[in-house]
């Protein structure tokens, strides 16, 4: 069971990507609605920098503390429950960790937040089905 463990915890490295992707999608969407002043050019070319480095300086410790939940959810979860509520294991750690960034997003005004949001329900239902394969082994 460790190994089923493990690698149900390693199947968290897809909310990165799409994390990344989502930012990355967010930014020609705000360029779409004319809130980014720069060319398409410069958007479509340099976005994918600037997706990466707003994580890094500005969503690092915020990466480490999402990654402390959602594995917490997934080793008290996961090890209760095997096969059975996988899908509503997943909705409510979304839901869990998804609060603050709804409340930000209208705190700040920062609609990114709803991006991530949306990104990360997405990256649990891909996960999901990794899940459903690593236990159903």
């Amino acid at each position: 069971m460790l190994k089923k463990s493990v690698r149900i915890l390693r199947s968290n490295w897809t909310h990165l990507i799409g994390f990344y992707l989502s930012t990355y999608l967010f930014m020609i969407f705000s360029k779409a609605n004319g809130q980014v002043p720069d060319s398409w050019g410069e958007v479509i070319t340099t976005g994918l920098f600037w997706a990466g480095l707003l994580f890094y300086v500005y969503g690092i410790s915020l990466i480490g503390w999402f990654y402390l939940a959602i594995i917490t959810i997934d080793m008290l979860a996961f090890s209760w429950w095997r096969n059975k509520w996988i899908t509503e294991t997943l909705i409510i750690e979304w839901l869990i960790i998804i609060t603050p960034f709804i409340y930000w997003a209208f705190k700040y005004e920062y609609w990114l937040w709803i991006a991530l949001s949306a990104s990360l329900l997405a990256t649990q239902v891909l996960r999901g089905k990794t899940i459903r394969k690593i236990l159903s082994n």
